[in-house]
């Protein structure tokens, strides 16, 4: 991005109107071609880069039945894509699994079951829950969920979504990221707790600020002690940018690269978390930064993660679900 000429083009491209983009549902194989409207649910309007995260999730995915968790789920469409993934496997396999959509707010949850009327199938259950704080749920036996794919579409910025939403630039602010940046954080290690070791999380944002994806990542294998992993991967036909292995935070004007050098009274003003500066990580660089100029599109991040073993925070989610539990 450091080009001149890769910068104009990326400006340029924040100036054209965003494509309108539909997906069509193609759950059965026979289906007739768009029979009905989008609020039959068989048409349903989705930004492509909105459907990278549940494509490259899908890459990974065993044979068999599957646990998938959409964190942050509302409106629905990537919990609609879940679903319709499922439906191309076998009715052994979809009887078996299970598909949670969550989210917080319950005018958000509404809305999620409204766009999913349609879609909605045995396998699907939708929560309302803090997704930092999202406990490990029970089967009636009281065998423990966890989950073969997690899928944190955390909350942002959404400055990669200039392009659709202009007014955007009038009340944007780079300190917004700093704000957001502890939360994503909660969010992403609440996902890897939930995943099986063997699994996915898939965390993504609309964002293109370092400071709320790399510096996420960053942070959370960091704090993973080696039982995460990025995962290298692509979207076929979609052109991507590797991911950011150093970036400057930007506070009063200014670049930072490290902590230290944050003077104190910056620091005690902006309460600038330590995770947000890059530690030269190289696998940092596996994680897919998508620019509006690259595929005419809004501008997107995402990074694929395998849980290797435990995390370290684990047991004390699972105490705290356990307590709730109890409390309930």
């Amino acid at each position: 991005m450091r080009a001149a000429a890769d910068c104009a083009a990326f400006y340029a491209a924040l100036q054209r109107p965003l494509p309108v983009a539909f997906r069509v549902v193609g759950a059965d194989a026979k289906s007739e071609h768009i029979r009905r409207s989008s609020e039959t649910g068989l048409l349903i309007r989705q930004e492509v880069v909105s459907m990278l995260p549940v494509q490259l999730l899908s890459t990974v995915l065993p044979a068999g039945p599957l646990t998938l968790l959409d964190l942050c789920a509302a409106p629905g469409s990537k919990t609609s894509q879940l679903l319709e993934l499922l439906s191309a496997r076998p009715t052994a396999d979809r009887e078996e699994s299970l598909v949670v959509a969550n989210d917080l707010s319950p005018s958000r949850v509404y809305m999620l079951l409204h766009r999913l009327r349609y879609l909605i199938q045995p396998c699907l259950l939708a929560t309302r829950e803090d997704s930092s704080a999202f406990p490990f749920l029970k089967q009636a036996d009281g065998t423990e969920v966890q989950f073969s794919g997690v899928i944190a579409d955390v909350p942002c910025s959404g400055d990669g979504t200039y392009r659709k939403t202009a007014r955007l630039g009038n009340t944007w602010r780079v300190l917004k990221a700093m704000k957001l940046h502890s939360t994503q954080l909660k969010i992403a290690k609440r996902a890897a707790a939930l995943a099986k070791v063997g699994g996915h999380v898939l965390y993504s944002t609309c964002s293109l600020n370092p400071v709320e994806n790399e510096a996420v990542i960053d942070a959370l294998v960091h704090l993973a002690e080696g039982a995460l992993e990025v995962v290298k991967t692509q979207v076929e036909g979609f052109a991507h940018r590797s991911g950011l292995v150093r970036w400057p935070v930007m506070l009063e004007g200014k670049p930072y690269f490290d902590s230290k050098s944050v003077p104190p009274e910056t620091q005690k003003l902006h309460n600038v978390p330590s995770t947000v500066f890059a530690t030269g990580n190289p696998a940092l660089a596996n994680c897919l930064r998508f620019y509006p100029h690259d595929n005419d599109s809004g501008g997107f991040f995402c990074c694929l993660l395998r849980k290797k073993s435990a995390v370290p925070w684990e047991e004390a989610v699972r105490a705290a679900s356990a307590n709730r539990m109890t409390e309930a």
